[in-house]
């Protein structure tokens, strides 16, 4: 015990004693040197184990959760050759929904998404309602009366309504008598407007101040001055008598 705290020797102890040290960090060295190689040597397996052990995914439906147990019981089941037969299945399966056929299933998507009869309909009486106007009460000789339509959309959908000769009629009347009326020699042609909800189309008629029949058999008669009644109808739905002079 003596030898061991108290060095003996030709040199002085200190230099016992730094001997001593330098051989006890050597030896500490060595051991952490061998504890490093061996943790390097098995490090990979344990790493694996750890991530795993860590690795958040996203939680599976339960449809696939499902399929991964009936995929599991057929492999348990039917061994290597199950599980091939299935992978080879999907496989088929993936190749069918990417090939020609995709075409129909979009056909059906399409007639399911366009349905019948999703055309705009037309006007009915209860859907419109129209007022008439005059750019003044009393005309001057040769001045013909303008008068404008209103036709408004009083529904909650667009519609469409036809505003030629055909469908609506602007009358002049003097007392009793049927003077003249924009239908007896109208155009024929349509003129089809759509009106969405609350929209209004204005529309012009001009009266040349001449007399007609509804047999347009003559249009050459001018109308006397005087006190003459207008009135407007579209659909069923007339205006009521707007009243004007003709000098």
């Amino acid at each position: 015990m003596g030898a061991v705290t108290r060095p003996v020797g030709p040199l002085p102890p200190q230099v016992y004693w730094v001997r001593r040290l330098a051989a006890l960090v050597v030896l500490v060295l060595v051991a952490v040197i061998a504890y490093a190689v061996v943790r390097v040597a098995t490090g990979g397996d344990e790493a694996s184990g750890n991530d795993a052990g860590g690795t958040v995914t996203a939680p599976a439906s339960p449809a696939a959760d499902g399929a991964d147990g009936a995929a599991g019981k057929d492999g348990a089941a039917d061994g290597d050759g199950s599980a091939d037969d299935a992978g080879a299945g999907g496989d088929e399966k993936d190749a069918a929904e990417g090939s020609g056929d995709a075409p129909a299933d979009d056909a059906d998507q399409e007639a399911t998404a366009t349905p019948e009869g999703a055309a705009t309909p037309e006007c009915t009486k209860a859907d419109v309602s129209v007022a008439l106007r005059s750019d003044a009460s009393t005309y001057r000789a040769k001045a013909d009366p303008v008068f404008t339509m209103d036709v408004t959309n009083v529904s909650d959908a667009p519609c469409l309504v036809d505003v030629t000769d055909d469908t609506r009629e602007l009358l002049i009347v003097s007392g009793p008598a049927r003077v003249w009326s924009s239908a007896d020699c109208g155009d024929p042609d349509a003129r089809l407007l759509l009106l969405g909800p609350g929209q209004v189309d204005s529309q012009e008629l001009t009266w040349p101040r001449v007399r007609s029949d509804e047999k347009c058999s003559s249009t050459d008669a001018v109308a006397a001055p005087g006190t003459y009644r207008a009135t407007v109808s579209l659909l069923g739905r007339s205006t009521e008598e707007l009243v004007f002079v003709l000098g």
